[in-house]
């Protein structure tokens, strides 16, 4: 079976994810190669724990490399998300039913019902640009990774899974650090009580 590639953007996931893997070994440092992974298994599956860096030219640059080496069966993108909804919170889960990039053009995904993610970068960390960025796309939550994924798994014909944690809503203000921090500390424990157990689960399901 061809291997599952799951990916984050920063090393808080990443080091959560280090604890469900046995013996992993390392195959790219971030300072040589832009990305760091290392390979191991879950349950006798074979997993490619990739943490990319933040953005959309880090995680095509991380997933162009590994499928230069790789044939996967899948791509399961896991971490942190904005809120742009009142309705949603800090440390509340979401996997996308739509994802829009910013030139307006979207993809249907398999995910949480009216669930409307928007990918974008720089990051959206104000209420001023998150209320726009609801209103522009009716959307829901925001990221900077998952639009440039999703298009890279289609070109490639790669399935995939996405579902993230709420780290800053509508009431964490740029440039905020004190809110910034709590919201962080927040989606942290979290991702700490249920985000473990969430994605063994979803990896023994897949494929």
């Amino acid at each position: 079976m061809n291997p599952l590639l799951v990916m984050t953007a920063s090393g808080m996931e990443y080091q959560l994810l280090w604890q469900c893997l046995s013996h992993p070994k390392v195959l790219h440092h971030r300072r040589d190669h832009g990305f760091a992974s290392v390979t191991s298994k879950i349950e006798d599956r074979e997993v490619l724990l990739v943490m990319s860096g933040m953005g959309s030219k880090a995680i095509q640059h991380a997933i162009l490399t590994m499928t230069q080496t790789y044939t996967l069966s899948g791509i399961y993108h896991t971490g942190l998300c904005g809120s742009l909804s009142e309705s949603y919170s800090v440390g509340s889960v979401s996997s996308p039913s739509r994802i829009y990039g910013e030139d307006h053009s979207f993809v249907e995904c398999v995910g949480n019902a009216g669930h409307i993610w928007v990918s974008v970068d720089p990051p959206a960390l104000s209420r001023e640009r998150k209320l726009a960025l609801a209103s522009k796309f009716r959307a829901t939550h925001v990221d900077m990774e998952s639009w440039a994924l999703v298009k890279l798994c289609q070109s490639k014909q790669i399935p995939f899974t996405i579902l993230k944690y709420v780290m800053d809503d509508l009431n964490t203000e740029d440039y905020n650090f004190v809110a910034l921090k709590r919201s962080s500390e927040i989606a942290q424990e979290q991702l700490r009580d249920e985000f473990l157990g969430k994605t063994q689960r979803l990896l023994g399901q897949w494929f």
